[in-house]
């Protein structure tokens, strides 16, 4: 990771490990459950669940499904109210610090990899994708949601980067996430389906 990005990266933890998130979460929490709905989500899937926050939009909820969950975040400044959720909910996850561009697992680990909103984020979108990939095992599924240009959060992205500093070379903004699939090259690439236009779901499988 390059300088540059590696600041940014910072900024980027010292964000997220502000305010309350947890406060926020039941608003994205509705987002997961459609996600999961379109997973291949049974007892013992192993899934990791990249920016995770506390947890209230798919870790938790797959885990009520039977999975066997692992959370991860580039904070874990909201670990406690995951830990505190997981045990109302009654469900066992673990909960992993990782940036969603340096994953802290091995190759095919997990059977599915999910993020709502939060892969997006990292700055370099090409290592982000290739990590997903990376600890996708063969024939797994990676399904992600994500916002798009054209929608209202992402226009709201467009006129904030308006008002801040130019961002550091190499760097491209989250809502290109919720463009078209077929702009990645990735070295396990991936088929997409398209969800709404204003927050894109998408899910892939893994070339076996």
């Amino acid at each position: 990771m390059s300088d540059p990005m590696r600041l940014l990266r910072e900024r980027n933890l010292a964000v997220w490990s502000s305010g309350d998130w947890d406060e926020m979460a039941p608003f994205i929490a509705p987002v997961g459950a459609r996600l999961l709905d379109r997973l291949p989500v049974a007892s013992d899937t192993r899934l990791l669940d990249v920016g995770t926050g506390s947890g209230s939009s798919v870790a938790i909820p797959a885990a009520q499904r039977g999975a066997a969950v692992t959370g991860s975040d580039i904070t874990d400044a909201w670990f406690p109210a995951a830990r505190r959720r997981a045990e109302e909910a009654g469900v066992d996850v673990k909960w992993e610090v990782g940036d969603a561009a340096e994953l802290p697992f091995a190759d095919d680990s997990f059977d599915v990899v999910t993020s709502t909103f939060g892969h997006m984020f990292a700055p370099g979108h090409a290592a982000a994708a290739s990590e997903l990939a990376r600890v996708c095992r063969p024939g797994g599924t990676i399904g992600l949601c994500c916002w798009t240009p054209q929608g209202k959060v992402g226009q709201m992205f467009i006129r904030l980067g308006g008002h801040m500093p130019p961002p550091p070379e190499g760097f491209q903004p989250p809502p290109l996430w919720g463009a078209t699939s077929d702009r990645w090259s990735v070295p396990r690439p991936c088929s997409a389906k398209a969800g709404r236009p204003s927050a894109r779901t998408s899910s892939s499988s893994r070339p076996r």
